[in-house]
């Protein structure tokens, strides 16, 4: 049981990095569903952009934390999602 609360305690921390992970992960997906190359390639500069966007909105607003971990948890969700969609059989 203190197992358990320990990751939710490590849950809890990330949810953030969590988050943008996710959030690339799943446009990546989406975008590979189609099995279709060039559908994926769009679907990855779409997070990419969304991802740097954010992050400079962050900046210059102020609302939020601009930090570089945010883009490497971005980065690291659309690596997996590449890997999920199978694209090295695509290409």
């Amino acid at each position: 049981m203190e197992n358990l609360k320990k990751v939710f305690e490590l849950i809890k921390k990330h949810a953030d990095k969590i988050a943008h992970f996710a959030v690339n992960f799943c446009i990546v997906l989406a975008a590979g569903i189609f099995r279709n190359g060039w559908l994926v390639l769009i679907g990855v500069l779409i997070a990419v952009v969304v991802s740097v966007s954010k992050e400079i909105w962050d900046k210059v607003t102020g609302n939020g934390v601009c930090d570089w971990r945010d883009l490497v948890a971005d980065a690291i969700g659309i690596v997996v999602g590449l890997i999920f969609t199978g694209i090295g059989a695509i290409v």
